[in-house]
């Protein structure tokens, strides 16, 4: 776990639900788009810190499912939830 993990979750796991999630999605886009037109070190440690923004969304979006279920099938939705994200890396 990164320095970058740490301080996004710290400073926005105490944001709403839907804004620290989209923070989280454009932290992501911006790794991509640094990894794909970074030409230098430089961009890739920036691109690698906005990695950070990847566990924050994975985060999130267990909170988001909370509210949507009974109390009996949390375990069973979150399940679900990290297994739908892993699956997106493979």
């Amino acid at each position: 776990m990164n320095i970058s993990n740490v301080v996004f979750l710290l400073l926005l796991g105490h944001i709403p639900v839907i804004s620290a999630f989209l923070i989280g999605e454009l932290a992501i886009i911006g790794f991509t788009l640094l990894l794909w037109l970074g030409k230098g070190f430089t961009w890739f440690i920036l691109a690698y810190a906005l990695l950070g923004g990847y566990r924050l969304s994975r985060s999130i979006a267990a909170a988001f499912v909370r509210p949507l279920v009974k109390d009996s099938q949390v375990g069973l939705a979150f399940g679900f939830v990290e297994t739908a994200s892993t699956t997106v890396l493979f």
